[in-house]
Protein backbone atom coordinates (compact mmCIF):
# COMPACT_ATOMS: atom_id res chain seq x y z
CA UNK A 1 0.00 0.00 0.00
CA UNK A 2 1.15 3.52 -0.77
CA UNK A 3 1.31 6.28 1.82
CA UNK A 4 -1.57 8.20 0.23
CA UNK A 5 -3.73 5.08 0.09
CA UNK A 6 -3.20 4.47 3.80
CA UNK A 7 -3.77 8.08 4.84
CA UNK A 8 -7.03 8.32 2.88
CA UNK A 9 -8.53 5.10 4.23
CA UNK A 10 -12.11 5.31 5.47
CA UNK A 11 -13.55 3.02 8.12
CA UNK A 12 -16.34 1.86 5.81
CA UNK A 13 -13.67 0.56 3.40
CA UNK A 14 -12.11 -1.68 6.06
CA UNK A 15 -13.55 -5.02 7.09
CA UNK A 16 -11.85 -6.10 10.31
CA UNK A 17 -13.64 -9.48 10.27
CA UNK A 18 -12.40 -10.51 6.80
CA UNK A 19 -9.04 -8.67 7.12
CA UNK A 20 -9.59 -6.68 3.93
CA UNK A 21 -9.34 -3.05 2.95
CA UNK A 22 -10.83 -1.57 -0.18
CA UNK A 23 -8.61 1.13 -1.61
CA UNK A 24 -10.82 3.66 -3.38
CA UNK A 25 -8.18 6.20 -4.43
CA UNK A 26 -5.17 4.48 -5.98
CA UNK A 27 -2.39 5.91 -8.10
CA UNK A 28 -3.81 4.43 -11.30
CA UNK A 29 -7.39 5.40 -10.40
CA UNK A 30 -8.68 1.83 -10.06
CA UNK A 31 -10.11 0.42 -6.85
CA UNK A 32 -8.41 -2.62 -5.37
CA UNK A 33 -8.72 -4.92 -2.38
CA UNK A 34 -5.80 -5.45 -0.02
CA UNK A 35 -5.60 -8.28 2.48
CA UNK A 36 -4.45 -7.01 5.87
CA UNK A 37 -1.71 -8.94 7.61
CA UNK A 38 -2.09 -9.84 11.28
CA UNK A 39 0.09 -6.97 12.55
CA UNK A 40 -1.69 -4.32 10.46
CA UNK A 41 -5.05 -5.74 11.45
CA UNK A 42 -4.17 -5.64 15.14
CA UNK A 43 -2.94 -2.04 14.85
CA UNK A 44 -6.17 -0.98 13.14
CA UNK A 45 -8.22 -2.67 15.87
CA UNK A 46 -6.21 -0.88 18.58
CA UNK A 47 -6.57 2.42 16.71
CA UNK A 48 -10.35 1.92 16.51
CA UNK A 49 -10.54 1.12 20.23
CA UNK A 50 -8.46 4.15 21.18
CA UNK A 51 -9.99 6.77 18.86
CA UNK A 52 -13.34 5.25 17.95
CA UNK A 53 -15.18 5.91 14.71
CA UNK A 54 -15.82 9.65 15.18
CA UNK A 55 -14.57 10.39 11.69
CA UNK A 56 -15.22 8.50 8.47
CA UNK A 57 -11.43 8.63 7.95
CA UNK A 58 -9.10 6.25 9.78
CA UNK A 59 -6.47 9.02 9.98
CA UNK A 60 -8.46 12.27 9.71
CA UNK A 61 -6.96 15.71 9.28
CA UNK A 62 -7.77 18.47 11.77
CA UNK A 63 -10.74 19.69 9.73
CA UNK A 64 -12.05 16.12 9.39
CA UNK A 65 -12.62 16.65 5.68
CA UNK A 66 -10.00 14.24 4.41
CA UNK A 67 -7.06 12.10 5.31
CA UNK A 68 -4.13 13.60 7.14
CA UNK A 69 -1.45 15.18 4.98
CA UNK A 70 1.66 13.52 6.39
CA UNK A 71 4.06 15.83 4.54
CA UNK A 72 2.39 18.88 6.07
CA UNK A 73 2.35 17.25 9.51
CA UNK A 74 6.05 16.40 9.27
CA UNK A 75 6.92 19.91 8.11
CA UNK A 76 5.03 21.43 11.04
CA UNK A 77 6.74 19.02 13.45
CA UNK A 78 10.17 20.09 12.21
CA UNK A 79 9.26 23.76 12.54
CA UNK A 80 7.91 23.28 16.07
CA UNK A 81 10.77 21.03 17.21
CA UNK A 82 13.54 23.13 15.69
CA UNK A 83 15.94 24.19 18.44
CA UNK A 84 16.50 27.90 18.95
CA UNK A 85 19.49 29.48 17.30
CA UNK A 86 22.10 30.26 19.90
CA UNK A 87 24.46 33.22 19.55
Amino acid sequence: MRKGEILNLKWNDINLQTSRALLQATKNGERRVVFLQNYALELLKQHAEKFGFKSPFVFPNQLDNGGIDIDEACSMTFVIAQPPILP
